[in-house]
């Protein structure tokens, strides 16, 4: 769903996504084993996409802009 939002929004808007904000979730930051952390395939998207992924804490909305 986020390649379909991202084509959407450059091709439409003419704009770039620069910044993703979420949440340290395991379906989208990864999961670490004993020696490093894995990406999990959302994380490693915007690695290779070039878009900055900004981590806030689980189930703190107010860090994320969200009153």
């Amino acid at each position: 769903m986020f390649k379909i939002y991202k084509a959407k929004v450059e091709n439409q808007l003419d704009l770039k996504i620069k910044v993703v904000r979420f949440d340290r979730g395991g379906d989208f930051y990864g999961r670490f084993d004993e020696t490093v952390r894995n990406l999990g395939p959302f994380a490693r998207l915007l690695q290779q996409e070039g878009i900055i992924a900004q981590y806030t804490n689980p189930e703190t909305p107010q860090q994320s802009g969200i009153p």
